[in-house]
Order: structure tokens, then C-alpha cells, then sequence
């Protein structure tokens, strides 16, 4: 039988997507993802997120998080930001967080 797809790392809040987001967003639907779930790497991205998820209401919901390489950007003001991020409706799951250790040590251990 047929199997909705869905996408739990998407990362469509990077600049490389500004010239044809909205294309690779439909191309994925196309190819058959129904819902997509955006990633969180920094508070700023977090937020974009969900903002996005907001304009796809049905296809998208998001993260919101501070992946480790971005732990240096974490200030007293961080934990009351990502609190309010994670109030948001379209709000699903915390992340990034940095516990996929097995791939952080795969990056940092061999660049």
C-alpha cells in the first residue's frame, strides 16, 4: 500500500534555499513528501522555522534548538528565547540539540 512520506530534517531556512525554496519545496511534494518537518540550528533559524511552517499550514510544522556548533551564541537571554519558540503552535520537537553524538564525532574527529 501506499505510505505517506515524511521528511524530519529539513533545512530550508538556509541561504543556499533563497533563489528556489519554494521550488524544492514543491518538487518534494511532488516526489511525494506530504509533511516536512524544519530544522532549528540557531534561535534566529529556529524562528524563521517556524514562521515558515506558518505559511505551509498542513505541509510543515518545525524544531526550534541550538546545534553545538553554534553553542558560543548562547547567552543569559537563550533559555527564555527557545521557552517562547517551543510555546509556538507549529512548534513539534527540541532540536537541534547536539545528541546525535555518533555524527558530531564524525565531523569534528575527521574534517
Amino acid at each position: 500500500g501506499y505510505h505517506e512520506l515524511i521528511d524530519i530534517g529539513v533545512n530550508l531556512t538556509h541561504g543556499r534555499f533563497d533563489v528556489d525554496r519554494e521550488a524544492v519545496i514543491q518538487r518534494a511534494m511532488d516526489a511525494g513528501v506530504a509533511r516536512m518537518v524544519l530544522t532549528g540550528v540557531t534561535l534566529t533559524e529556529s524562528s524563521e522555522a517556524l514562521e515558515m511552517a506558518s505559511s505551509h499550514t498542513g505541509v510543515m510544522a518545525a524544531t526550534a534548538g541550538v546545534h553545538p556548533h553554534h553553542a558560543s551564541e548562547w547567552t543569559a537571554q537563550s533559555t527564555e528565547a527557545l521557552t517562547a519558540l517551543l510555546a509556538h503552535p507549529n512548534a513539534v520537537a527540541v532540536g537541534e540539540t547536539g545528541l546525535d553524538i555518533a555524527a558530531i564525532f564524525h565531523r569534528d574527529q575527521h574534517n
